[in-house]
Parts: structure tokens; C-alpha cells; sequence
């Protein structure tokens, strides 16, 4: 482990309260120990499809909502049985709570991290650690939890199926993810490189 920051119980806390207040059935789940197990609420795996269910199920640990929310977490997962985790986030978003990042990945879940975590964040600090700059690096995504790091590095693409917010902030837009979009990238990138002599 080179680094953690943690969401603070005391914030996860108000996001579950605000939430629960505004949306009726809404589950909650809690990455501990850097990913190696989940304590979920009750009624939380209800809503997992059953093919989620089968990779990672056995991770997760059914405990109270105080035990979820009662220490710091990796990460805070947010469900509900008929929203979007996109929908949720706009809840999140319009509750005024500070204290904390979240966001969607394409996964039926909100996401929800320590203030200032992201993936730019994380690798940012890697860098820092290895010698790197931030114009030495590629970064591709997606999704919404892809914005900040295509935005930091040196050359961010964003994949032809890529969110808007992700689109608007890439240097690049290669093809669809289906289209082998990012081996066009690297090879965009490669190509550029003069030959060592």
C-alpha cells in the first residue's frame, strides 16, 4: 500500500441519511480493507443481477447500516431498485453535503470516495512517487469517473462511447470502445514518438 484517503464515517453518514430521507428502498454497501471485502446492508445483494452477483458475492458481508456507515471506507456504494446511478448522483449532488467525490462508472451504483479522490488523484500521486509528469502520460476512458484523469494527463483521449463530460475534456476522441478504439490510441501515440538512435 503507497497511499490511502479514506471517506470519513461521519460523512458517509450524511450522505446515507440524506439519501435514505429522499429515496425510499435506496442500499448502501462499503469497501473496506483496500477492496478485499464489502459490508453491505441487508437488502443490498437484492439488488444485484444475478451474473454481478456471481464474481463477487462472496466478498461481501451483510451487517447494520450503523456498521456500514461506522468506520472510514474505501468507498461508499450507493443502489436503488429503479434509479440510475446517475439519477442518484443528481439526489447526491443537490443535498449541498460536502466532504467527499461521487461519481458513476458505468455500473449500476453511484460511487462514492474521500473528498478529492479520483482516478487523476491516484495516479498523480504515482507519479509523483516514480519520477513521471503529468505531460509523460496517456490516459483513456469512458465514463463519468474518467473526466479528471483525461483532463490531468498529458494526452487524454476519451473513447468514441465516451461520456460527454469526458469527450469535452480530451485532447483525442478515438473510435468506440468496440471499434478497438484504444489500441488506435496507442498506436496514435507510439507512431508520434520519434525512433531511439
Amino acid at each position: 500500500m503507497l497511499f490511502e484517503d479514506l471517506l470519513a464515517p461521519g460523512v458517509a453518514a450524511d450522505i446515507v441519511a440524506h439519501l435514505t430521507a429522499e429515496l425510499e428502498d435506496v442500499r448502501f454497501s462499503a469497501v473496506r480493507e483496500s477492496g478485499a471485502w464489502h459490508a453491505a446492508e441487508r437488502g443490498y445483494l437484492d439488488l444485484v443481477a444475478p451474473a454481478e452477483r456471481e464474481l463477487w458475492t462472496e466478498l461481501v458481508h451483510t451487517e447494520s447500516l450503523a456498521d456500514v456507515v461506522g468506520q472510514p471506507t474505501l468507498k461508499l456504494t450507493v443502489r436503488h431498485p429503479t434509479l440510475t446511478a446517475e439519477e442518484l448522483l443528481a439526489v447526491l449532488d443537490a443535498s449541498g453535503l460536502a466532504g467527499f467525490h461521487a461519481t458513476t462508472s458505468g455500473a449500476p451504483f453511484l460511487e462514492v470516495q474521500g473528498d478529492g479522490v479520483t482516478k487523476a488523484s491516484g495516479v498523480a500521486r504515482l507519479c509523483a512517487l516514480l519520477g513521471f509528469e503529468a505531460a509523460e502520460v496517456m490516459a483513456a476512458g469512458d465514463a463519468r469517473n474518467d473526466v479528471e484523469l483525461i483532463a490531468w494527463a498529458g494526452f487524454g483521449v476519451a473513447m468514441g462511447n465516451a461520456v460527454p463530460e469526458a469527450i469535452a475534456v480530451a485532447d483525442w476522441t478515438t473510435t468506440h470502445n468496440r471499434d478497438d478504439g484504444l489500441a488506435h490510441a496507442i498506436e496514435q501515440v507510439l507512431t508520434a514518438i520519434p525512433p531511439c538512435h
